[in-house]
């Protein structure tokens, strides 16, 4: 399995923007295959899990490290589908933004990419909480990237 798409990573609480296009080996997409179907546990990070929603062109998908939400993610694939996707990220931004403005460095909710695929990402206040590390940012940041990637991968087929 390999993806062609260039894909638009955003971060939400930072505005942050990364393109890439199908840098992630095939081995790491195929590691998490099992996750595609309805979420579940990652295959090699305990006790992280991810929650999957589908929605016709796009998805939405949460990471866990127990019982605590990491990020919550949008990945829109689908050009008609995106303005749906991006009001429900938003409006959660917005909210959780007014609550916890230290945790939501942006004042307002960057705008809603132009082109898909797109995968927008809010990092949820639980990751300013002590006894997180910088390693397992950066893990969470690629595990994002790789489940949106094989996600896609999974679409175009």
């Amino acid at each position: 399995m390999q993806t062609t798409a260039t894909l638009l990573h955003l971060t939400l609480n930072t505005g942050h923007m990364v393109h890439t296009s199908g840098i992630t080996p095939p081995e790491e997409l195929a590691a998490v295959q099992s996750l595609l179907a309805h979420g579940g546990p990652t295959p090699t990070r305990d006790p992280y899990w991810v929650e999957l929603n589908r929605q016709p062109g796009w998805a939405s998908f949460c990471v866990y490290r127990g019982e605590v939400p990491l990020s919550l993610n949008v990945l829109a694939w689908e050009d008609v589908a995106a303005p749906e996707a991006w009001a429900g990220l938003e409006f959660i931004y917005l909210n959780l933004s007014d609550q916890f403005s230290e945790a939501m460095a942006a004042r307002a909710c960057p705008a809603r990419p132009t082109t898909t695929p797109w995968l927008a990402t809010m990092l949820f206040p639980s990751l300013a909480l002590p006894g997180r590390s910088v390693s397992e940012l950066i893990w969470i940041t690629a595990f994002e990237r790789i489940y949106a990637e094989t996600l896609l991968a999974e679409v175009a087929a």
